[in-house]
């Protein structure tokens, strides 16, 4: 993975998008290096399922932070592995990254 200075990314909270899509078009049109996080730590469990599938595919970042539960190790690894096989069947046009929480 190409390093990058501080000030060349983004990370783009899922939850806030949701309810901007001036945020959306913003971190889509972006030149930056973009990270699109799920909003565990914001909302105790990470955004999932089809909402976040769709801002995936519209924004189109650079890494995607798989689902998590805030302190349950057990159900972070089960989403994160079921949002990876919804994830699968969609066609991406681009070099997205995963990252796992652990």
């Amino acid at each position: 993975m190409k390093k990058y200075d501080w000030a060349d990314i983004h990370y783009a909270l899922a939850h806030e998008c949701l309810v901007s899509q001036e945020s959306v078009e913003f971190y889509r049109d972006s030149s930056k290096f973009v990270i699109l996080d799920n909003g565990a730590d914001e909302l105790g469990e990470g955004m999932r399922g089809t909402e976040y599938l769709r801002l995936v595919s519209e924004i189109q970042p650079d890494v995607v932070i798989l689902p998590d539960v805030l302190s349950n190790g057990f159900e972070t690894r089960e989403r994160g592995l079921q949002f990876l096989s919804e994830v699968a069947v969609l066609e991406h046009s681009y070099g997205v990254e995963y990252m796992a929480v652990i």
